[in-house]
């Protein structure tokens, strides 16, 4: 029977020296971890020094390729695991870009302590990206939203509270986010 993982994923706010070594103390029981790295000049190096039979997958437009490294970053005290994802995409898909074949690149890494017998590269960034999908729910509420922008099957909203200009009328003035709007006029 497998084994379940336990594993703290976090955004590039996470992957930080301490936080790192934290989770990989010896003699232990700490949670794994998986942390987006920042695009820095360091990572970007990084990246470039991986060479092309090392990515995984074609590369077409339109599909993720794979790789992985170690690296140590300035400031960390060893090297650690790092997965880097490169999608080709055209800048501007119009008929003259395809003409002068102009493509742009966009990467993203990650850096874990998962061995490689654990999880493979696209593992790892699908793990990553279920984090994303968690959080979506947070980022709704957190920038307002409301239900116009919410992925929620039926509507659900607490009436207003008596001195709210909803329960005469409906305006654009409340955060019950009312259709109608009704003019406010004030006395001189």
């Amino acid at each position: 029977m497998p084994s379940r993982l336990k594993l703290n994923r976090g955004d590039i706010g996470f992957a930080r020296r301490k936080i790192m070594a934290w989770h990989e103390q010896q003699g232990c029981a700490r949670p794994r971890y998986l942390f987006k790295l920042k695009l820095t000049a360091n990572v970007r190096r990084a990246i470039a020094k991986v060479a092309w039979p090392e990515w995984g997958g074609q590369p077409s437009i339109g599909l993720e390729q794979y790789a992985e490294t170690r690296v140590q970053l300035e400031g960390w005290e060893r090297e650690r695991r790092i997965i880097v994802t490169r999608l080709l995409k055209p800048v501007n898909p119009t008929k003259q870009d395809m003409f002068w074949g102009a493509d742009q690149e966009e990467f993203c890494a990650y850096v874990t302590d998962l061995l490689p017998e654990e999880a493979t590269p696209a593992q790892i960034v699908l793990t990553y990206r279920k984090r994303g999908d968690a959080e979506n729910v947070f980022d709704e509420l957190k920038n307002q939203w409301g239900f116009s922008g919410f992925a929620a099957a039926t509507a659900w909203s607490p009436k207003p509270p008596r001195d709210c200009c909803c329960s005469r009328t409906t305006c654009g003035a409340c955060s019950y986010g009312c259709s109608k709007t009704k003019a406010i006029t004030t006395k001189r």
